[in-house]
């Protein structure tokens, strides 16, 4: 495609917050840019929690995992005292949540990860079949849209019929995190 010189930009802006909202004006790589950065990459407001020990999970019953040690946390989205099985929205945005346990070597009945938001809604969900005599990870990431206030919980599930064990292991082993991507 040609464009002719009656199609071209009439100036180019270096506005960095987009203001104007021409059609018949360009702005400049760097306007984009900083843009895009101010938008999509708010300051802060992300953290990473796992828990220091393994966690004993009772056969058929939901169990919403606790999480004792933090691997950062901007802006205080985690309390370790109060509620600490909580991850939450201090700012109304976009999040990205994810989880991820290992579960002990048994391969017996099913598995369950769940993101629940506000002590009722489940919004995420992975459920597995145990089928190997070796650690059975799961993991589960969404991007949702949280209110200021909203909180956020890992509760699991098995159904292999006496107790089962949530594996502690480095950073990777129960491991819930949570990063605002853009404001709401």
């Amino acid at each position: 495609m040609c464009v002719g010189f009656d199609q071209l930009p009439h100036q180019l802006l270096d506005e960095d917050d987009m203001v104007s909202d021409s059609v018949t004006d360009a702005a400049t790589q760097q306007s984009i840019k900083k843009y895009i950065d101010d938008s999509a990459s708010p300051d802060g407001d992300g953290t990473r929690v796992t828990h220091g020990s393994a966690i004993t999970i009772t056969t058929a019953t939901n169990t919403i995992l606790p999480f004792d040690l933090e691997l950062f946390d901007d802006n205080d989205l985690h309390d370790l005292v109060t509620n600490n099985s909580r991850l939450t929205a201090v700012v109304a945005g976009r999040y990205f949540i994810s989880a991820a346990v290992s579960w002990a070597q048994v391969v017996t009945g099913t598995r369950e990860i769940h993101i629940k938001m506000n002590g009722s809604a489940i919004i995420g969900l992975r459920k597995s079949k145990a089928t190997e005599a070796d650690l059975f990870v799961q993991g589960l990431s969404i991007i949702y849209n949280l209110a200021a206030d909203d909180y956020v919980e890992v509760q699991v599930f098995h159904s292999r019929g006496s107790n089962l064990n949530i594996n502690s292991a480095g950073n990777y082993t129960p491991i819930f995190m949570m990063q605002r991507l853009r404001d709401q």
